[in-house]
């Protein structure tokens, strides 16, 4: 069973991890290479692979968010358990 640190732990990562997807989709990181191509000498296919980072970085947050998920919804079925 989780003690309440770990609860409090759990709230923690899962606001990290939301607010960290939340800057790869608003903060423009996706967008920031394309847009800046007229003040800076960057080749096109380096702005694509810039784009990439913010595209593909959120899919290993995903994945934790759901593994956080799952953390508590295990720690909702002990306690059904235990009642």
């Amino acid at each position: 069973m989780m003690t309440h640190n770990g609860k409090k732990l759990l709230r923690k990562i899962r606001f990290i991890i939301a607010f960290f997807m939340l800057a790869l989709i608003v903060s423009g990181v996706t967008a920031f290479p394309v847009e800046t191509e007229l003040i800076s000498i960057i080749p096109l296919y380096w702005r694509f692979i810039d784009c990439s980072f913010g595209v593909f970085g959120i899919i290993p947050l995903v994945i934790c968010m759901k593994w956080i998920k799952e953390l508590e919804g295990m720690e909702n079925e002990s306690k059904t358990l235990v009642n």
